[in-house]
């Protein structure tokens, strides 16, 4: 009887090992996942808690069954647990030779958090229940009955309230968005698991107080048990009861006690942070009721109600409460729209209303299209709200579509419309071109097709073609509409902006995300040094990382560190000399006016001018890059140039993203050069995007009266004093200025844009 006991538990022990072996080394091979981090840990924790639980079961009733104690059995179930958690961890590290690894120590702590402590669980609660449940079947079925109910709770909470992130005791943390790369073993992580440990440890006093050796059932008379069972079943009710206040269960009235200013009109009820002021709130309520007008439009409906929208103050609080930090979130089936707090205007808000309309055509339960009757379609969904608010500053979808197809990257929409293929795509490409073709098929194929996708009856029902045809339509249709407006400088901004890999592709995302949030911190306190640690050791972990190496250059030129710039210059492939240089023109841009910028800020740590070396570094990226954002940052730069040293100072400590108020950056700059329309222009466009209008448009004017020179910087000027003129209420003022952008502006996305403005005008 002893030796089939401890024959059946190490059969099980082989059956699982190996199980979690073949899990390992499948996730060895992917992206992402073949190193000790975050996404290792993740679905190895849910096997682990599993197999742990399963061997526990067995472990215990093979003590019954061969005549031996209780504590022979639990004390099997945790040497099993020990082997289940070193066999993934050793495969992993063992696969660091042939992968480099990432934080090793950050990655240890996700395996503690995660497997090891969703293994503990798993252990205790299949111990539990096979020393109360005789039959070792029986057993095993309440075990996964429980397994398969916390997720199915999880599902629930997920389903019902704000939250996209969960904590579960056999998974660990469920972060919700593939695209927030910033993940960590976070407080609200610890007090969960400390929860977990208590909700354990309750569960093995019980056992141990009221089962004798022979698994009679016997209420102990000791104190010990009763004493350890009280305090740690003490201990988990009270951190479940605070639940909300640590994070680790938050729930709507948890988000509407932070959000707990309201404006309303019918069309929209906006749930705000008190910080943000009642006049932004006020601004944002209008533009949301015209972005449901607009939206309703869009696919054939009239506007049903209001839409409710949670506005949070930063990406910190949005992050604690409800899980997305750097990714905004609709819930179609409730009608909700979560995102960081933004200004009037931000297509953003568009986007995330078009979900809430067009759930309104899906008839299921997430009110999204499906594939299978279950998977969400995402390149469907999402390509619906692209198509949908499809207005954008700068070239539209359709020209950055066409423009990446020019370069050469993969444009091919028949191969996005794949969840797992949208999913990992680099997000930038598959929103795009996903947008851009269902807008294509709105605009060749009608309403009456959008609604059919909306309500998930897939590319065929609704149009009548495959995926392969309209594709080829797709792409006749951009060559003959968008071929004049895309010029070989847009395609090459397009393959530098569109080829990279999605956030699984790069190396180490959750390392380096961290680490950049680190030196973002130390900026803030103002210690250079400890920011370049914080970057450094994130160009360790990712060194083929061009923007790490630029950020880096940067840093050193702030600190006045010579001999680290000269290091950090020799290191970017896109500066003049022996090496072979990128084939894009993008990446050599953006190298030179990294290496102009970090000679810059060394030049202004000395109070010394903008030297030579870097305005010739800026005159090549401005012969390379001759429109967009990119363009108009080079010759801000060779303006700001001319400005007395401390002016100039200030300007590129804005251009290169530095610093927590921009605006008071440039109006102390101003102070300097008080005639300088390129800080009366850059001042407008700080003071727009806080939201003070009227001296956004008083400061805009000034730089059109002085004279901004560039034509692509008084088109810009003009759309943007326009909206400001518009959101400040003089809608005199926006109608001039709209219409001078509309005949200066260089593409269809700008024109859209303005004709947007042009209806709010007409519509008030």
């Amino acid at each position: 009887m002893i030796s089939h006991g401890h024959d059946a538990v190490r059969r099980r022990l082989i059956t699982w090992s190996l199980l979690l072996a073949a899990v390992s080394a499948v996730l060895a091979f992917v992206p992402g996942f073949d190193v000790l981090s975050f996404y290792f840990c993740l679905p190895l924790s849910v096997f682990v808690g599993m197999s742990s639980g399963s061997l526990a079961v067995t472990s215990v009733a093979a003590a019954r069954s061969g005549g031996r104690t209780v504590m022979s059995g639990w004390s099997g179930a945790f040497k099993a647990l020990g082997v289940l958690v070193v066999v993934p961890l050793a495969i992993i590290l063992a696969n660091s030779v042939r992968v480099r690894p990432c934080d090793v120590g950050y990655g240890f702590a996700f395996y503690a958090a995660g497997p090891i402590m969703s293994g503990l669980f798993g252990t205790v609660c299949g111990a539990f229940i096979a020393t109360f449940i005789r039959r070792e079947r029986g057993a095993h079925l309440a075990f996964y009955v429980l397994f398969l109910a916390s997720f199915v709770a999880d599902g629930l909470i997920l389903f019902r309230e704000p939250a996209v992130f969960f904590f579960n005791p056999f998974l660990g943390y469920y972060p919700g968005p593939i695209y927030d790369d910033l993940i960590t073993v976070s407080p609200a992580y610890l007090w969960f698991r400390a929860f977990s440990l208590a909700t354990a440890v309750s569960v093995a006093a019980i056992a141990w107080a009221l089962k004798r050796p022979d698994f009679s059932l016997h209420v102990s008379r000791k104190p010990l048990p009763w004493a350890v069972l009280g305090l740690s079943l003490g201990t988990a009710v009270t951190l479940w009861s605070m639940s909300g206040d640590l994070g680790f269960e938050v729930d709507r009235d948890d988000v509407l006690r932070e959000l707990d200013a309201e404006v309303s009109d019918g069309l929209c009820d906006i749930h705000y942070d008190p910080e943000i002021s009642s006049d932004t709130a006020a601004l944002l309520l209008k533009d949301c009721g015209f972005r449901h007008r607009k939206a309703a439009a869009f696919f054939g409906l009239e506007p049903d109600g209001p839409i409710d929208v949670f506005m949070y103050r930063d990406p910190d609080q949005k992050a604690r409460l409800m899980g997305a930090r750097h990714v905004e979130i609709t819930k179609p089936w409730l009608r909700e729209v979560h995102i960081t707090v933004t200004t009037p205007g931000d297509p953003v808000l568009g986007h995330e209303i078009a979900h809430v309309v067009a759930g309104r055509l899906a008839d299921n339960l997430p009110a999204v299209p499906v594939r299978y009757g279950i998977v969400p379609d995402m390149a469907m969904i999402e390509g619906l709200a692209v198509a949908c608010s499809f207005a954008s500053d700068g070239p539209s979808p359709h020209e950055w579509s066409l423009a990446m197809i020019l370069a050469g990257v993969n444009a091919d929409p028949a191969d996005l419309f794949d969840t797992a293929a949208f999913v990992t795509a680099q997000a930038g490409r598959a929103y795009t071109v996903a947008g851009s073709f269902i807008r294509f098929i709105a605009q060749r194929y009608g309403t009456l097709a959008i609604r059919d996708l909306a309500s998930g009856r897939g590319l065929k029902a609704a149009t009548g073609a495959d995926a392969a045809s309209l594709s080829a339509e797709w792409v006749d249709f951009l060559e003959a509409f968008e071929s004049a407006r895309v010029g070989p400088d847009l395609v090459n901004r397009a393959s530098g902006r569109f080829s990279g890999p999605g956030v699984l592709g790069r190396r180490c995302p959750v390392d380096t995300a961290r680490l950049m949030e680190g030196a973002e911190a130390a900026l803030d306190r103002g210690n250079l040094g400890e920011a370049r640690g914080c970057v450094d050791g994130a160009r360790d972990l990712d060194p083929k990382n061009p923007g790490l190496a630029r950020a880096l250059a940067r840093l050193y030129g702030r600190s006045g560190d010579r001999e680290g710039v000269v290091r950090m210059l020799d290191s970017l492939p896109g500066l003049p000399g022996d090496g072979g240089r990128p084939a894009t023109l993008d990446p050599i841009t953006l190298d030179l006016v990294a290496a102009a910028d970090a000679l810059a800020f060394l030049a202004f740590s000395r109070g010394e001018p903008v030297p030579y070396r870097a305005v010739a570094y800026l005159m090549e990226a401005s012969g390379l890059a001759r429109q967009g954002p990119l363009s108009r940052a080079v010759r801000a730069r060779l303006m700001a140039a001319a400005l007395p040293p401390r002016a100039a100072a200030d300007v590129f400590l804005v251009l290169g993203g530095w610093g927590d108020s921009p605006a008071d950056t440039l109006a102390e700059a101003l102070t300097r050069a008080p005639d300088s329309p390129l800080i009366h222009y850059m001042l407008g466009r700080a003071l727009m995007g806080e939201g003070v209008y009227a001296s956004a448009t008083d400061h805009l004017l000034a730089a059109l009266e002085l004279g901004l020179g560039n034509a692509e910087f008084v088109a810009e000027a003009e759309k943007v004093l326009g909206k400001a003129a518009y959101w400040a209420g003089d809608t005199g003022l926006a109608v001039l200025h709209l219409s001078r952008a509309m005949d200066l502006a260089p593409f269809e996305g700008d024109r859209l844009v303005i004709e947007e403005y042009q209806e709010r005008v007409n519509g008030d």
